[in-house]
């Protein structure tokens, strides 16, 4: 766990003015909810997704996954900083539920994360926001939680959290003349 400590002090060192938060609060967002963070839910996931300036794919899965957390179909999980006796909104997790047919598991897929670049989410804070997930999963009875990421910083967080990071995801893509 040291080299977790050394490699996340070393990314905070690039990063100016950065809050260190340890009790962070995930929420499972309702439909109303959904709406009312609405526009920072849709940035969370277009920034998760990786696009600055989202293009028009990432527009289009922005808008789905919007149309289908508001029908349930995508859990969206508010993340709020618990700090000086108040909270704040600083990030969205989604996640979905996939059942394999082949092996007959239900399993809780993070879909998106982001926290705000202002802030810093300690391994504390982390277990503490993914204790409501990890509730959630097992109310579900998933066999497991998982995801993909090519954020080192995530992955060592996901680490710390008990992950299996050993497994790849090797992708490559097909162009066809609608691309």
């Amino acid at each position: 766990m040291p080299e977790i400590a050394e490699a996340q002090s070393a990314d905070l060192s690039k990063r100016k003015n950065v809050t260190r938060i340890e009790d962070v609060l995930a929420v499972r967002l309702s439909p109303g909810d959904i709406s009312r963070y609405h526009d920072a839910v849709a940035l969370a996931i277009a920034k998760a997704l990786d696009e600055e300036e989202p293009g028009s794919a990432t527009r289009t899965a922005v808008t789905n996954m919007m149309a289908s957390a508001q029908m349930g179909r995508l859990q969206c999980w508010g993340l709020f900083a618990r700090k000086d006796g108040g909270q704040s909104f600083i990030g969205a997790i989604t996640t979905h539920l996939r059942h394999d047919e082949w092996f007959g598991v239900t399993s809780l897929v993070l879909a998106t994360i982001f926290v705000v670049p202002v802030v810093h989410v300690t391994v504390e804070g982390w277990k503490k926001a993914f204790g409501p997930i990890e509730d959630f999963a097992r109310d579900c009875k998933c066999a497991k939680i998982t995801g993909y990421t090519k954020n080192p910083r995530m992955l060592r967080v996901a680490e710390a959290l008990g992950f299996n990071c050993e497994w790849r995801l090797p992708q490559k893509e097909v162009p066809y003349n609608g691309r």
